[in-house]
């Protein structure tokens, strides 16, 4: 006896645009998928993940804590946390952004305009899908569709935008990784060696590494306008 199958109405499909006005996804939403009131849709350059990892572990912190001096060293914790976060997002995150459009012709820029998208996926057509991302392809974003679930049936378009929107991604992705990695290692050899500088061997890693995550970019770059002309 088979078990059944959950209802496909549960499902939702996450998708994420990066470079376009979010004015302009919002049409492009309404006119080839759903409805604006049937969508969850906002755009931003905070690691938003990040601080929802932060505000569960307040969450679960705040319900474990029993006395008011354990209540006030959380907040103390969870404050100085937030401070880490926001400096990271502002230095680092901008730093590396801003070294990675000088290395892409611009389009690490696009990252910056991060508009990400939550519909249900009984009510998204896989075709009307289809021409959402060929919209959004051929106005230069970069555009991911995320059905952990497979309710929806992706287009030759939608995958070849998923493939460029992953290596652009990842490679941004690893770039910020090694960005971290190089300012943690100089805070701790400032801290024990009082110097700022690290052996030579360990900055040769960190630039291969980063490398690495620039020729990612770049190739997500490339996938992406091969996508898009062959859609003209």
């Amino acid at each position: 006896m088979s078990s059944p199958q959950p209802d496909s109405a549960a499902y939702t499909v996450n998708i994420t645009v990066h470079g376009g006005k979010k004015d302009a996804v919002e049409a492009s939403v309404k006119e080839h998928l759903v409805g604006s009131e049937d969508v969850d849709m906002y755009q931003t350059w905070v690691n938003v993940a990040a601080l929802r990892r932060i505000g569960l572990i307040f969450q679960g912190g705040v319900e474990a804590s029993g006395a008011i001096t354990d209540l006030l060293c959380l907040i103390t914790v969870i404050g100085a946390i937030l401070m880490i976060f926001v400096f990271w997002q502002v230095v680092v995150f901008f730093a590396v952004i801003l070294v990675l459009t000088l290395l892409s012709g611009g389009s690490a820029l696009k990252y910056l305009r991060g508009t990400y998208i939550t519909a249900e996926a009984a009510k998204i057509d896989s075709h009307r899908l289809e021409q959402f991302v060929i919209d959004q392809l051929k106005s230069g974003s970069f555009v991911g569709i995320s059905d952990p679930e497979k309710a929806v049936k992706l287009g030759p378009a939608t995958k070849k935008s998923n493939r460029a929107k992953f290596a652009f991604t990842t490679g941004i992705y690893i770039s910020l990784g090694v960005a971290t990695v190089f300012l943690i290692e100089e805070v701790l050899y400032w801290w024990f060696f009082h110097t700022w500088w690290p052996p030579l061997e360990f900055l040769l890693v960190l630039g291969i590494g980063f490398l690495i995550g620039v020729i990612a970019m770049d190739l997500g770059v490339i996938l992406r306008w091969r996508a898009a002309k062959s859609i003209k």
